[in-house]
């Protein structure tokens, strides 16, 4: 478990940025906003270990996890093609293995920049054929208007390697966000660096919450999965015995401190319904059968990418794991909803 990427501190500065502008607080440059970025995989070094980052929409929901071992997909978060562009913008300069505070520097640097220019997050003055003129300096063109994503790729990098830049070059190059953070090259190139490292601060501090929230989710299936033997007990809520939603008030009590109530019948419609392309480990499953209803917290235990269910009844008369449940016919022909409770 503690393998999966959404455990991984440096995983979620990316989220976190997302969530950052959807809140309203950043805005994403037109250009960029309306933009379909494909589904991509990237090689990303945390810490010193590599994982995968998964950036892009998924076309229709599937009866797995979107978040697989060591893979994290943000689909589920907004528009990615801020993100994206970053990490071409480090492939194309060499760093085919740049690190989550890398990609979240760039991210930051367009947030400063906040320009509608087309295809121009980071608003450079680099000449090319088609571009025409967003603005202008002293009467001369300014920043530029590109034709298409690839050229204004292009043009950055053009820019940031004709020898004015050195610092940020190599900060990029060698996954020192640090050294990039330069002021008197972001002044050169007109952001500011008090600009940037604002809306880099920013990203960090809510990488933080973020990261909380994760901690908590790991800790949620951890408990659950310690609980595996406990006796299925009708109306039990407790370490002696417990039913179904028994078990899960007591872990989610346990571990948050929220009393989510006893019975399927209280928690179902309380808590918040997602949709199965949403889930996140900790989230709770509820099935209606004929005489009562079941349910169970949803988390990916043996790594295989396919959603088990940690459950107490249903298939067996104690606490249990069934995996990759949702193949399974006791659950999927009964399923109610899914549920979130933090």
């Amino acid at each position: 478990m503690v393998n999966k990427l959404l455990t991984i501190f440096g995983a979620t500065l990316i989220a976190a940025y997302l969530l950052l502008f959807l809140s309203g607080s950043v805005s994403i440059p037109k250009a960029f906003g309306k933009a379909e970025v494909p589904s991509k995989v990237w090689n990303v070094t945390v810490a010193g270990k590599q994982y995968q980052v998964r950036v892009g929409r998924q076309a229709e929901a599937q009866a797995e996890p979107q978040v697989q071992a060591n893979q994290l997909d943000l689909s589920q978060l907004g528009d990615q093609s801020r993100v994206q562009w970053s990490l071409d913008l480090l492939n194309a300069l060499g760093n085919t293995q740049p690190t989550i505070e890398t990609v979240v520097f760039i991210t930051a640097w367009q947030a400063g920049e906040n320009t509608n220019a087309a295809f121009n997050p980071l608003a450079t003055t680099q000449s090319a054929d088609g571009a025409t003129c967003f603005n202008y300096i002293n009467g001369r063109c300014g920043v530029r208007n590109y034709t298409s994503r690839e050229q204004g790729l292009q043009a950055t990098i053009e820019t940031i390697t004709n020898g004015y830049y050195p610092n940020i070059l190599a900060g990029l190059q060698t996954n020192q966000p640090e050294l990039a953070l330069n002021d008197g090259e972001l002044g050169v190139w007109g952001t500011g660096g008090g600009n940037v490292r604002e809306r880099y601060a920013e990203v960090l501090a809510m990488a933080q919450r973020v990261t909380d929230q994760v901690a908590v989710r790991q800790q949620l299936v951890d408990y659950a999965l310690s609980l595996q033997g406990l006796q299925y007990v009708y109306g039990g809520r407790s370490t002696s015995g417990a039913d179904c939603s028994g078990t899960m008030q007591l872990v989610y009590l346990t571990i948050t401190g929220k009393d989510i109530g006893a019975t399927t019948f209280s928690q179902y419609p309380a808590l918040e319904p997602i949709e199965l392309a949403d889930i996140q480990p900790g989230d709770l499953w509820y099935g209606q059968y004929t005489d009562d209803q079941h349910t169970g917290m949803v988390a990916d235990v043996d790594g295989d990418g396919k959603w088990d269910l940690i459950n107490n009844g249903g298939l067996t008369s104690s606490m249990h794991v069934d995996y990759d449940f949702l193949t399974e016919p006791y659950f999927n022909q009964h399923t109610m909803g899914f549920r979130r409770a933090f």
